[in-house]
């Protein structure tokens, strides 16, 4: 009894130790915290901070919001409510790949509507306490298109501007205002700023996509077509884009289903699902295409879901 009570001791002091001093010796520092704040108290918020981010990067949300949670009881700083943001932020995200359209239940939207619900709040509490933090707001604006709700929208598209007029590039800030407008029915703004895109030939199924969405919200379904059939021949496996094949799951039966969900490339096993059902297959047009593309559009227009994983509600999915 002895032996283990020792063990235990020397176990404890041992990540006490690690805990404590380790980042210490890495030299990983968060910046400094208040003159009240002790240098242990400092050497565990670092410790407890670089977790959480460790966690995160191994995509665990759940065990990093608890090391944020911790470091939080130190030091309420804006690193904290950004980690603990992004860990919410990274809940939605999984959760919405998770849920299927087809076998979603009302607890699962609900557990994601809280967890984007959280991302805001933290956020929003980052940015407040660092308002030079660039991408805090970034990280906000992302969270605030994934609820949708036009107020959130405009939040957003004003976050995005500025990172624009401040100079700071992020890859898809074009493409996430074009995807605003054309939520927010300013189709023509969201056709001017993806023009380049069609000028130059997008080279990505993200960008493809949303010039498909574009059209889509013009109603020129020929057009539309063609960049969505663009976007699921360049859809590989390992980079497609999940909601090039949303809509399409609910018109397929169970055996297309799963022929898709094995297939090695599955966007060109969907454009030969399309080119089996076009009605008239001797001429350019995929009247089928167009109607399910008109359908869709109309979906998400009329139909609109209120939680972040869903682009329209069960009256979509039916319509």
């Amino acid at each position: 009894m002895r032996f283990v009570h020792l063990r235990n001791t020397v176990i404890c002091i041992l990540v006490l130790f690690s805990v404590v001093y380790l980042p210490l010796t890495e030299e990983r520092s968060y910046g400094r915290l208040s003159d009240d704040i002790t240098e242990n108290e400092q050497a565990l918020y670092d410790s407890l901070i670089t977790e959480g981010f460790n966690n995160l990067t191994f995509n665990n949300p759940t065990m990093a919001i608890k090391f944020f949670k911790k470091a939080h009881k130190i030091s309420k700083t804006g690193t904290v409510y950004a980690g603990l943001g992004l860990s919410y932020l990274k809940k939605v995200e999984q959760g919405s790949k998770k849920i299927g359209t087809r076998n979603r239940n009302e607890f699962q939207g609900i557990r994601v509507l809280q967890n984007a619900r959280s991302a805001i709040k933290f956020f929003e509490k980052a940015v407040k306490l660092e308002p030079d933090e660039l991408d805090y707001k970034y990280n906000l604006a992302r969270i605030y298109v994934m609820r949708g709700d036009a107020d959130r929208l405009k939040k957003a598209l004003d976050i995005y501007i500025e990172l624009k007029e401040k100079n700071r590039t992020y890859r898809d800030i074009d493409l996430q205002m074009a995807s605003i407008y054309r939520k927010l029915d300013q189709p023509e703004r969201a056709a001017e700023l993806i023009h380049d895109y069609i000028e130059v030939g997008a080279d990505s199924i993200r960008g493809l996509y949303e010039i498909a969405k574009t059209y889509m919200a013009q109603s020129d379904f020929d057009k539309a077509s063609y960049y969505y059939l663009l976007a699921l021949e360049n859809a590989a496996e390992e980079d497609g884009l999940e909601a090039l094949f949303e809509d399409v799951r609910l018109i397929m039966k169970p055996i297309e289903n799963a022929e898709l969900e094995k297939s090695l490339h599955k966007g060109r096993n969907v454009m030969k699902f399309w080119r089996q059902k076009d009605p008239t297959p001797m001429t350019p047009e995929n009247e089928q295409l167009n109607e399910h593309l008109r359908r869709a559009e109309y979906a998400e227009k009329i139909f609109w879901a209120r939680v972040p994983d869903k682009r329209y509600d069960d009256r979509g999915i039916i319509y």
